[in-house]
């Protein structure tokens, strides 16, 4: 109310009426800030603060009323994909509050799917392809997939000797953004090479049979008698057959010797052959 002020004049009796002076509450916005995450299989609740525009004379969010929350399609949010941040429960005399929405993005979250590496020999079927993922979250398994696995090769029954390429693809997942990985189909020779029964030198009366499997990898043994090593890559075992084999030291036996090698039921005298 403005009240009564000191005017006076003896020409005239003068009359004082009460104004109003009113004074509005000035808009105030509160923006809720965006934020990102990758997928982890665990829902979203609450928020990543808030903007303010419009206060007046440096105040600050102090003078508001309320507890500052949150709402919208964001609060429990667990799959891939973008939603609302509303925040809410401010309050204010002074002020007109305007609540405006955030973004939550949820980004899908990196798997590898990898086609496992596979062998056979030359001129026999391909055998089974497999594959692997890798990068599931929340213990989450190969059921979060869809679609059929398509795994393919170029090598036929009668590709030559050498490493082919196993693709896949066909695979898809609503949380994870898939990385497709190919495998390698090696494809071998049944022919087996063999080295040597070698005397270690600095171990009298113990033997080392030096042996190359059908890739040419060395096969180390370093004891006398039934040696064998499982080729963990191919789950083939080789085994030098003869028991009780003690060569003095620096002593050696050359590939002319009846050395055996196993492997399965198939056996392959030493030096260069053919499975028999």
């Amino acid at each position: 109310t403005i009240g009564q002020g000191s005017l006076a004049n003896a020409n005239y009796t003068i009359t004082f009426n009460n104004g109003e002076l009113t004074i509005n509450p000035a808009p105030l916005s509160v923006t809720a800030s965006d934020f990102g995450k990758t997928y982890d299989g665990l829902a979203y609740s609450g928020g990543n603060g808030v903007a303010y525009r419009g206060f007046a004379d440096g105040e600050t969010a102090a003078v508001l009323g309320g507890v500052l929350g949150y709402n919208g399609t964001a609060q429990g949010a667990t799959e891939a994909g973008s939603y609302t941040l509303t925040p809410d429960g401010l309050t204010s005399g002074n002020y007109t509050i305007s609540f405006n929405n955030g973004t939550l993005t949820v980004d899908r979250a990196l798997l590898t799917v990898q086609a496992d590496d596979q062998f056979k020999f030359a001129g026999d079927a391909n055998p089974p392809f497999t594959f692997r993922a890798s990068g599931f979250v929340g213990g989450q398994t190969m059921a979060e997939l869809e679609g059929a696995p398509l795994l393919g090769t170029m090598a036929t029954p009668l590709a030559p000797v050498g490493d082919y390429p196993i693709t896949i693809a066909g695979l898809a997942a609503r949380n994870y953004l898939i990385n497709f990985v190919p495998g390698t189909l090696t494809v071998a020779s049944h022919e087996i090479r063999t080295a040597a029964i070698l005397a270690a030198p600095d171990e009298a009366n113990k033997t080392r049979a030096i042996l190359t499997d059908w890739r040419e990898t060395p096969v180390n043994f370093a004891t006398p008698g039934n040696m064998s090593r499982e080729h963990s890559a191919r789950s083939t075992r080789l085994q030098v057959q003869e028991p009780g084999i003690m060569l003095p030291a620096g002593a050696s036996a050359d590939q002319g010797s009846s050395r055996q090698l196993r492997r399965g039921n198939d056996v392959l005298s030493s030096g260069t052959g053919a499975l028999r």
